[in-house]
């Protein structure tokens, strides 16, 4: 829930969620391994402030419930498992059985946040849409949150606003 405030309501922050990173099976055309995993939500790179080599990140419109299987793979993968293939866009890769889409390439010199809970401190190999849910396995509680000040605003407005949306969100529960 507090995600959700934050995304929806913080006007003074540019704000990304991200969850753990996890192990994963990745199927490729003529061989199977083992990779690590990490949902993130939509414009967490340009949060971040991170162009990416190829292609495109998730957008809000795709990161949602039951939103579309796509993948960000990083470059060591792209390297790795497409040859460094320029063309490596709109293919596919299998995770745990389900075909994704690669939408892009990470930087080479990205490095995701580091997550520990619940998973690996490993980087990941490929990034998936977080389709942000508040039912199952922790009610949405279980996400980081990451932002940036939008320009001109000062941390003390941004403190403020996220004192008052706390402060909803508590008298809601």
């Amino acid at each position: 829930i507090q995600w959700k405030a934050v995304r929806n309501h913080a006007t003074t922050l540019d704000a990304a969620v991200y969850g753990s990173t996890l192990g994963t099976n990745l199927a490729g055309e003529n061989s199977a391994s083992f990779i690590h995993q990490q949902r993130v939500s939509a414009n967490l790179f340009r949060v971040l402030g991170v162009r990416l080599h190829l292609g495109r990140e998730f957008t809000r419109g795709e990161d949602v419930p039951n939103g579309p299987a796509l993948a960000v793979i990083s470059y060591r993968l792209w390297q790795r498992a497409f040859r460094s293939d320029p063309h490596v866009l709109g293919r596919s890769v299998t995770l745990n059985g389900i075909p994704h889409s690669v939408v892009g390439v990470a930087a080479a010199h990205f490095r995701a946040v580091p997550v520990s809970e619940f998973g690996s401190m490993q980087q990941p190999d490929v990034y998936t849409p977080i389709r942000p849910s508040t039912d199952g396995e922790g009610s949405g509680d279980n996400y980081g949150v990451i932002a940036r000040l939008k320009s001109s605003v000062s941390l003390r407005q941004a403190n403020e606003q996220l004192k008052s949306l706390t402060r909803e969100i508590l008298a809601r529960k």
